[in-house]
């Protein structure tokens, strides 16, 4: 995926993860790589980097579903993503994604 900085949520380790190539096949309507990289860089989709793989949980992938439904059409912020989550910790920022 692209190189733009995305928010490392290690806590998503603490869930049961799949690699980000895989995540399409458990979002209904199966998106497109470009959407996921949005919603990552939107801090929508909370991801972890481990190594040179990014994961997602599959908890984050209905976390960000529920925010989507409940609020069709909305664009969503990190900030607001993050605060959504009730964690005062600030996120690990990185780069790059595999």
């Amino acid at each position: 995926m692209g190189s733009k900085n995305i928010t490392n949520y290690p806590e998503v380790l603490s869930e049961e993860i799949i690699e980000i190539g895989e995540a399409p096949k458990s979002i209904p309507g199966k998106p497109p790589r470009s959407a996921l990289e949005k919603w990552l860089r939107d801090g929508l989709l909370q991801s972890a980097l481990v190594g040179r793989k990014r994961f997602v949980s599959r908890h984050s992938i209905q976390r960000m579903l529920i925010r989507m439904n409940e609020n069709p059409g909305r664009e969503f912020t990190e900030t607001e993503s993050s605060s959504e989550k009730g964690s005062s910790e600030k996120p690990e920022e990185t780069s790059g994604m595999s």
